[in-house]
């Protein structure tokens, strides 16, 4: 399913406390899709985003599961763009990828590919590439990613004011691109191809891939960009676990910060 924000539905309930011993149950009923988003859930968020790394603890547990693929398989979803996650993470072996929210893939043959459509956007994504050039101040804060097919303003170091003078403007601009549209996660505002990828179509991508039963994938995520992801596995009767605060979401379980996402991690681990 395409991701188009302005018509996805608002969640309603609030997700319980995850249970312990429930994700690691799911080795003993079939092949587990475990499926990770990044910055928020295996790595702390950053007030530089170029420096975030995930926990060792978390790194750890991931590269000895990704040992064990007769019986479960990573896969890391992620608004980064692949080689920033690559880079960040540290780790590739055994493990399948989605960046920029679902736009690019590394499935199991290894082999990079993009979601069908981003070609047309491409003049789009360059008339933004340059108001972002033109407009939004080089030493106020702001940190522009360049996605290649995505461009994302990051404002966690920005003056509010300034910050919000700035990013009215950007969505302006990007709202009169046609093949484009706004996503709005933690501290940041992007934009994305119209109606390509989303992080539920990388989580139904890595069902195809891998086979696995959707009530056997699971998925861990931090930001409203996950929710996307939530959706996708309420279709499988699949478990998605909400990181952090306490709040609205798809997700049936929660779990409060990276620190707990890696003690889940370890568990699975012990149980492999």
């Amino acid at each position: 399913m395409s991701r188009d924000a302005s018509r996805a539905p608002e969640p309603q309930q609030t997700p319980r406390a995850l249970p312990r011993g429930l994700i690691s149950d799911q080795l003993a009923q079939g092949h587990l899709l475990l499926c990770l988003d990044f910055d928020g859930t295996i790595a702390e968020l950053t007030s530089d985003p170029w420096k975030a790394v995930p926990l060792p603890r978390a790194k750890k547990a991931v590269a000895e599961l990704a040992r064990h693929r007769e019986r479960l398989t990573i896969a890391i979803i992620s608004g980064r763009d692949l080689d920033t996650l690559l880079r960040l993470l540290g780790l590739r072996d055994g493990l399948l990828f989605a960046g920029t929210h679902g736009l690019e893939f590394i499935g199991r043959d290894r082999v990079r590919r993009f979601a069908a459509g981003v070609e047309q956007c491409g003049d789009d994504i360059a008339q933004v590439r340059e108001f972002l050039a033109r407009s939004i101040p080089k030493d106020r804060g702001f940190i522009i990613e360049d996605k290649g097919v995505a461009l994302t303003i990051n404002y966690r170091n920005a003056q509010p004011d300034e910050a919000g003078q700035a990013l009215a403007a950007f969505d302006a601009f990007v709202n009169q691109r046609p093949t484009l549209q706004l996503l709005h996660g933690k501290m940041i505002h992007e934009a994305i191809p119209r109606g390509i990828g989303g992080k539920g179509e990388a989580i139904e991508f890595f069902i195809r891939e891998t086979g696995a039963a959707g009530q056997h994938t699971t998925y861990f995520g931090d930001d409203v960009t996950d929710e996307d992801a939530f959706r996708a596995l309420m279709r499988h009767r699949g478990i998605g676990v909400l990181v952090g605060s306490e709040r609205r979401s798809f997700a049936q379980y929660r779990v409060d910060g990276t620190e707990q996402v890696a003690d889940v991690l370890e568990e699975i681990v012990s149980r492999t």
